[in-house]
């Protein structure tokens, strides 16, 4: 199983969900470009969905994965469909959690998000991100604040009550150590990217995971993508918003389990 995290969550957002396959199945969890603990390209702008793809694909030579599971959330559900437009062979099943395959910030917030307000965040981030690292780092080692800002985000509905604390505060702890001018670097060709060509190309079995209160990837999405890719079933998590892996561990490791064992035919 190769799993594509988004962008910002890191190991501590799957700890939950993948525990159950690790007697069964090997599991590989991978940094983008110039995040955590991977290294910036060296031209340092090559960014493009493109640009992960190759990573993911030069990852599956390196280890010599045959036919992996590919596993995506969010950004890496859209990493995942451009490596299958130039290989569709390269695996025997996918599965999609809380991904849009086109220009995600188009449909975020129910498209309500002004157009002027992503470049101004994604410029603000690359100019400023340094000056205040050291404040985030240390920001970041409070659990009181890193909860108070989880409350937050689900007063808000970003994040259900279901969302699991320690799970949270660990991925917090992540994102405040990551460079912020790389992250807009790659979330603005993130949001210029386009593989809704790719979904009637994609032929293995797939398991698309949506919540019904997400507002970033709204489940009108995932529900377009199972009616184009052929093979494709649903989970919908009732309560669940764009950050599924912490709110709903269990039900969506069940329902992989039983996908991964009777569509893909590996055992669980």
């Amino acid at each position: 199983m190769l799993v594509s995290c988004g962008l910002g969550g890191g190991l501590a957002a799957w700890k939950g969900m993948l525990a159950r396959f690790r007697a069964t199945m090997r599991i590989v969890l991978w940094d983008y470009r110039g995040l955590s603990a991977s290294d910036p390209p060296a031209d340092g702008v090559s960014y493009a969905m493109a640009d992960h793809a190759d990573d993911l694909n030069g990852l599956i030579e390196l280890l010599e994965l045959d036919q992996p599971v590919l596993v995506g959330w969010s950004m890496g559900v859209q990493v995942n469909f451009e490596l299958l437009r130039r290989r569709p062979e390269v695996a025997r099943g996918l599965v999609a959690l809380h991904g849009a395959y086109r220009h995600p910030l188009d449909t975020v917030f129910n498209s309500k998000l002004p157009k002027a307000v992503p470049p101004i965040a994604f410029g603000g981030m690359r100019r400023y991100w340094r000056r205040f690292a050291p404040l985030m780092k240390r920001a970041g080692r409070s659990r009181r604040l890193a909860l108070g800002f989880m409350r937050g985000c689900q007063r808000i509905g970003l994040l259900s009550s279901r969302c699991d604390e320690e799970m949270f505060y660990e991925m917090a702890r992540d994102w405040v150590k990551l460079d912020l001018g790389i992250y807009a670097d790659i979330f603005e060709h993130l949001a210029s990217h386009d593989a809704q060509d790719v979904l009637s190309t994609i032929t293995i079995p797939t398991l698309v995971v949506a919540g019904r209160k997400d507002v970033l990837t709204p489940p009108e999405l995932s529900e377009a993508m199972v009616r184009r890719v052929a093979q494709a079933e649903l989970l919908m998590l009732p309560d669940g918003t764009h950050f599924g892996p912490l709110e709903y561990p269990d039900a969506i490791a069940e329902r992989m389990e039983s996908f991964l064992r009777d569509r893909v035919g590996l055992p669980c």
